[in-house]
């Protein structure tokens, strides 16, 4: 076992509230001599002592760790998200504990209980889409704060950073429009999702703002995969008889990636003969031909 304070009290004839305040920076401000302060830390040193953070938790009530609840731990857009606030996380001293809910609400209800369990000083969580945890979160905040990163507001207890769908797929069809596209087809994420149907909805007020056409048959609901994304512009391409949109707009990267990799296949050129348009701005984006 590592040695304690009291190893460092008893060695030096000193009480552990004296080593604690100087091992916890606490020195000058509890009048502790700049000689006793050196033979502390140079102690410590010789004993390699480390703090336990555990204990110390219990003690002043910080944890100093924050909890992080995302749908999925390997997808591509929230593992960047991941990655960002470990960062910041670190650079105030913090450290991060990361969770996959699989997307499921009864999980997501399970590990926000478990990170309050864990006396974590705070909670970031990334909600899946369609899911309610707005009593969940009310009752949680009343001793842990919360912060909800995306998706709608279901607490207004907890801080919000989110995404304005309306400006994205504002921005999306009014650069299509100036580039001179005339037509355009949506592929939707899953209809059960609150911020789908929006998206959904806002597009068909921009196409009409801008005057552009598009069809019901093209537009469609469904998952965000690649197979789903090939399969469905293959559908709407493969048909020499009828007229194809002149532009694909993809409720997510992996979608757009099929929907490439099918005209590719029929030998339709991306972007010169249709332009596709990706969405959340995944690595994934960089590695196709031509990127997203």
């Amino acid at each position: 076992m590592g040695a304690s304070l009291k190893d460092i009290a008893c060695k030096l004839n000193l009480s552990k509230t004296t080593v604690s305040w100087v091992l916890s920076g606490q020195g000058d401000k509890k009048g502790i001599s700049a000689e006793t302060q050196s033979r502390v830390l140079a102690c410590a040193r010789s004993l390699a002592y480390e703090p336990n953070l555990l204990a110390r938790s219990l003690n002043t009530g910080v944890s100093k760790t924050i909890g992080l609840i995302l749908p999925s731990i390997s997808d591509t857009f929230f593992a960047h998200i991941a990655d960002r606030i470990e960062s910041e996380a670190e650079r105030e001293g913090y450290s991060l504990m990361i969770a996959g809910s699989n997307s499921e609400t009864e999980r997501e209800n399970a590990l926000i209980r478990l990170f309050r369990s864990k006396k974590v000083d705070g909670i970031i969580i990334v909600p899946a889409a369609g899911v309610d945890l707005a009593h969940t979160l009310d009752r949680t905040t009343m001793t842990t704060p919360i912060v909800q990163v995306g998706g709608r507001q279901r607490s207004f207890r907890t801080s919000m950073v989110g995404i304005d769908e309306n400006a994205a797929m504002e921005s999306i069809v009014a650069h299509l429009a100036e580039q001179g596209v005339r037509s355009a087809a949506y592929l939707a994420g899953k209809e059960v999702s609150f911020e789908s149907a929006e998206m959904f909805a806002m597009f068909h007020t921009q196409m009409r703002t801008h005057r552009l056409v598009t069809d019901t048959s093209w537009n469609r609901f469904g998952d965000s995969t690649v197979e789903r994304g090939y399969q469905c512009v293959w559908r709407m391409f493969a048909d020499s008889d009828a007229r194809p949109p002149e532009a694909v707009i993809c409720a997510d990267d992996m979608i757009a990636l099929g929907a490439m990799i099918a005209l590719q296949t029929l030998g339709i050129r991306v972007p010169d003969d249709v332009r596709v348009v990706g969405y959340d701005d995944s690595p994934l984006a960089l590695t196709t031909m031509p990127t997203l």
